[in-house]
């Protein structure tokens, strides 16, 4: 079996499938594991790239111990006291911590007893999506119906509100929320699938209750954890190729056959798992029978990201600062440039002692893909 690319999706298949005895091959274009999960240097030092902390540990957990490994003996998980600090451009800022009791205290000094009571309901409602979806749909291959009816009997409101009317998320926040601020705040979950909150549906309210309950950062940089999952899939046998890139996936008789690297040599496999860009293969980038098969999807994206390094952060105590716009305006018309335009409007702002850094302009965004 052929695996293309190691992220912390082919590195996952590489410790699962080699475990099982099958022979498997990944083959990675850069010079090591990870992806998007990766390290720059900087004056101030390594900066981690995207992610920078880690939300639903226990599914590493559970992952590292399927192979008799405990993760405690292969990385340190440091919990962050704070989720994240936001900032408006008014000087009102709030943090968010992952207790409900400190993130009602602080609400309420932010905006107020109506909105930390708005809060509380919030909370409430996103529990139960996550406690009705997590089992049946977030953990499992399949969807499970059973579960699903049988917890929606349950938690029937819940479901309603969310899925039944069939609202998007934005607008299910101003329902929620009488403080344009707070909606701001929330609705930009929308973004971690890649999506506009003007059009994602109101179902992403359950994002809320998994970052709730804690972020982590790995000691050293987040790089360490595709090190580690590197390091027991290659212990059940699995062969790591860097450094290959991969021109082509070889399809025969409507047939999956194998890969073809740059250099020209070709790869045979019974099965070649494809963990790269999904939009390379729409564009044809790994070959045309690959872009004949598959269902012509439009470009997702919401934001570009730009990695800076500060020296002497000596007060830091959160790993998350997010600038969020002056009006409601301002970002309807941010998303509208980013998922229709091919372009975006950026708007950071990242607060520390001693440093203030603020960009804010438009660019052009090449509709791109990566192998």
């Amino acid at each position: 079996m052929i695996i293309v690319g190691s992220s912390i999706g082919g590195l996952a298949a590489a410790m699962r499938l080699s475990t099982c005895g099958i022979n498997v091959q990944i083959f990675e274009k850069q010079s090591y594991p990870g992806g998007k999960i990766r390290t720059k240097n900087s004056a101030a030092g390594l900066i981690d790239s995207d992610p920078t902390v880690l939300i639903m540990h226990e599914i590493f957990e559970e992952l590292f111990r399927t192979y008799g490994e405990h993760i405690e003996d292969h990385l340190e998980l440091v919990p962050k006291e704070i989720l994240a600090r936001h900032w408006w451009r008014d000087g009102s800022s709030l943090d968010l911590f992952p207790s409900f009791e400190k993130n009602m205290v602080s609400i309420i000094d932010f905006s107020g007893v109506r909105s930390a009571k708005e809060f509380e309901k919030f909370n409430s409602l996103s529990k139960k999506l996550f406690s009705l979806f997590n089992e049946p749909i977030i953990k499992s291959p399949k969807p499970k119906v059973l579960p699903i009816l049988i917890n929606g009997i349950k938690n029937g409101k819940a479901l309603y509100e969310t899925l039944l009317r069939q609202r998007i998320l934005y607008e299910f926040l101003e329902d929620n929320f009488s403080d344009p601020r707070l909606i701001q705040l929330f609705a930009r979950y929308a973004t971690y699938v890649g999506d506009s909150p003007f059009m994602s549906p109101s179902i992403l309210s359950l994002i809320w209750n998994v970052e709730s309950k804690g972020v982590w950062r790995i000691k050293g940089d987040m790089h360490q954890m595709p090190k580690s999952m590197e390091r027991i899939a290659q212990k059940t046998g699995a062969v790591f190729n860097y450094g290959q890139s991969v021109d082509k996936i070889l399809i025969e008789d409507k047939k999956v056959k194998g890969i073809k690297l740059e250099n020209g040599e070709e790869i045979f496999a019974d099965i070649v798992l494809f963990n790269g860009d999904p939009r390379a293969l729409t564009m044809g980038l790994l070959g045309n029978q690959v872009k004949k098969i598959l269902l012509k999807r439009n470009h997702s994206l919401v934001c570009s990201l730009l990695m800076c390094g500060v020296l002497r952060l000596n007060q830091l105590t959160t790993n998350w600062f997010i600038t969020m716009s002056s009006s409601i305006l301002t970002t309807k018309r941010s998303f509208k440039i980013s998922m229709r335009e091919s372009s975006l409007q950026i708007q950071f702002c990242m607060f520390a002692p001693k440093a203030i850094i603020r960009i804010q302009r438009q660019v052009p965004l090449p509709l791109v893909a990566s192998k």
